[in-house]
């Protein structure tokens, strides 16, 4: 340890030797107002990997300095605890931030392991933004999010399934019911966690689909089928490729035809766990076009199920006012423009106009989780 780290008060991780998770809390305490990032990354094999421990030691290091060889200017990285590290992003934007966890990601999936490890090794993340005050509800969503994507870790590929797949053998820990709705929460908070996109999309589209069941006066049983499924409409994605899921450049040719198999195997997903049918017919066909240009049947007008005709307006909605690598957001004018220009087109015409009633009279909605019981 140097003098100065000595006079700063600065304590290294004996392992690493980056500054200790006290240090980042006076770091933060000290960061100007304004846009300001943190990331938490975390191994989350090592429950599953049994290591001795040299080779759990060796792991750590090499995770370390892969963060520390990618790291923007002015950043700064920090032990957050034994197998996880935080990297504060003072100064950058909310894109750039973005694009840079997304970076790390995949560069983490290209790390050099044993096969043994690295089968199980998986680098989780999360982020959080331009803390509010008090600083420790700032950090503790940060942690929240970060356990939210470790307890999601699951050795499961979606885009694998089929019928000779352990999922649906009779001895899959949720091949029962009572595991299943705790399975896809799993899923979808891992998804979360690679790309925070998809927590507001989710949440938004769920709320806004509520709301426009509401106004074609739907039984409540079906505004709770619409609202499930607008949560759990891309559970399937959680294992798509980082570069597909949450690339820097719009998806080529190839990563369409991944990423077109989704709904069917979400529903498929759904359906085997027991869920709701109308749940699973909605996953199903989110992605058809009132003209008979989606995927995966190319339905046409109200051969559409209803409520896939909702969340295909509600999602589409939600996703344009969200800011991707390659396209800025939206404003909610600028939405409700794309809509109507959609209309009869992607979109049912007569929900559409529902749809802009609503638009004009609500405020957009905070991201904000949507329990389902």
């Amino acid at each position: 340890m140097t003098q100065t780290q000595i006079a700063n008060n600065i304590q290294l991780h004996y392992l690493t030797g980056l500054p200790s998770r006290d240090n980042l809390y006076n770091d933060i305490a000290s960061q100007p107002k304004g846009n300001l990032h943190l990331l938490l990354f975390s191994i989350a094999g090592f429950p599953y990997l049994n290591l001795p421990p040299w080779e759990n030691d060796r792991l750590i290091v090499k995770t370390a300095q892969m963060l520390s060889e990618m790291l923007p200017e002015g950043a700064a990285l920090y032990q957050w605890r034994d197998y996880s590290f935080a990297v504060l992003l003072p100064y950058y934007n909310l894109v750039f931030s973005q694009k840079w966890q997304n970076q790390v990601l995949t560069k983490a999936e290209q790390i050099k392991l044993p096969a043994h490890i690295l089968e199980h090794f998986s680098l989780l993340s999360t982020m959080v933004s331009s803390p509010p005050i008090p600083m420790p509800k700032f950090l503790q969503e940060a942690e929240t999010g970060l356990q939210a994507a470790i307890q999601s870790f699951r050795d499961f590929s979606f885009f694998n399934l089929s019928s000779s797949s352990p999922i649906f053998s009779s001895s899959s820990p949720i091949a029962s019911s009572a595991k299943a709705k705790e399975y896809i929460q799993f899923a979808l908070a891992r998804l979360w966690a690679k790309d925070p996109y998809f927590i507001y999309l989710h949440n938004a589209s769920a709320i806004y689909a509520k709301a426009l069941a509401v106004q074609l006066d739907l039984s409540a049983e079906n505004i709770k089928h619409l609202a499930t499924a607008a949560l759990w409409q891309d559970v399937a994605m959680n294992e798509l490729p980082l570069n597909v899921l949450c690339g820097s450049e719009p998806l080529q040719n190839c990563d369409w035809q991944q990423i077109k198999k989704h709904p069917v195997i979400g529903a498929e997903l759904l359906k085997y766990l027991n869920m709701d049918e109308a749940v699973c017919e909605a996953i199903r066909y989110h992605h058809e076009n009132w003209n008979s240009g989606g995927y995966p049947n190319q339905l046409k007008g109200t051969d559409i199920p209803i409520n896939a005709r909702i969340l295909r307006i509600c999602t589409s909605w939600a996703s344009l006012q969200l800011p991707r690598p390659w396209r800025n957001a939206c404003n909610m004018v600028e939405a409700l423009t794309v809509i109507q220009k959609g209309s009869g087109i992607y979109y049912d015409p007569a929900l559409v106009k529902e749809f802009r009633n609503i638009v004009n009279s609500l405020a957009a909605p905070q991201a904000s989780l949507l329990a389902i019981t």
